[in-house]
């Protein structure tokens, strides 16, 4: 017997969906973890980041591929695949109008960030070339004028590089946000980055609500530490002994 979920819009639009269908959307199957409801509970799964309009498109998506096997799982040691993408998914893509619609999410996913990490690869020079743009938007759409920023240059692992630690610094300093290098594969500098940006964030006063500075100079401090959401970062009431990072320019 299949169960239902009621799903709340920011626009407050409910659409009522077979949890099967609802789990098929990572947005949505981790809000209902984050929530920790159940199958079955009448509880209402608010999505303050999506609009109707848009909700609407995820679940006619999901409802199209509902029957559809599991994708295979990743592994290094196979061939890369290439798969023909069906002709439904093909017009669901070309439909102009469904393109406009999800661009609407760009300003809710910027607004009220406290920090932004804009990431290029320092091995294609594209990428770094397209941070302008991505700094424009955030930019334009956050509605937080301290909003912390760090430009992170990733895959320093790899040969042939393209984009030198210079280019990357000189960048951070003509847009004043912080640097950091590193590579995701041999999590050289992932945790300094991290931290930094957190950091930063906890130095800056105004990124916080007023009735919040307390609690976040108890945590900045070294007092009282806490759990920042069910699947956030754990701040524990030890002190941590400050690392020494690699590729950290920050």
């Amino acid at each position: 017997m299949s169960t239902t979920i009621k799903l709340l819009s920011s626009d407050k639009e409910v659409f009522e969906v077979d949890t099967k269908v609802a789990k098929m959307s990572a947005t949505i199957k981790t809000m209902l973890e984050d929530l920790g409801l159940d199958e079955g509970d009448d509880e209402m799964v608010p999505l303050p980041s999506i609009e109707g309009p848009i909700l609407k498109k995820i679940v006619e998506w999901a409802e199209h591929h509902k029957s559809d096997p599991p994708a295979p799982e990743d592994d290094d040691n196979k061939e890369k695949r290439s798969d023909d993408i069906p002709e439904w998914d093909v017009d669901f893509l070309k439909d102009t109008a469904g393109q406009e619609r999800f661009r609407t999410l760009t300003p809710s996913y910027y607004r009220d960030g406290q920090g932004a990490i804009l990431m290029y690869d320092v091995t294609d020079r594209n990428t770094f070339v397209k941070l302008e743009t991505w700094l424009d938007e955030l930019n334009t759409y956050c509605n937080k004028s301290e909003i912390v920023k760090m430009v992170v240059g990733n895959k320093i692992d790899l040969p042939d590089r393209q984009v030198t630690t210079e280019e990357g610094l000189n960048f951070a300093r003509r847009h004043q946000t912080l640097y950091i290098e590193s590579s995701a594969k041999t999590a050289d500098g992932v945790k300094c980055c991290f931290e930094e940006l957190v950091q930063k964030i906890l130095q800056t006063p105004g990124l916080w609500e007023h009735n919040n500075s307390s609690r976040i100079q108890n945590i900045a401090g070294g007092g009282p530490r806490q759990r920042l959401g069910k699947r956030g970062m754990l701040l524990t009431d030890d002190p941590q002994p400050q690392d020494a990072y690699n590729n950290c320019y920050c």
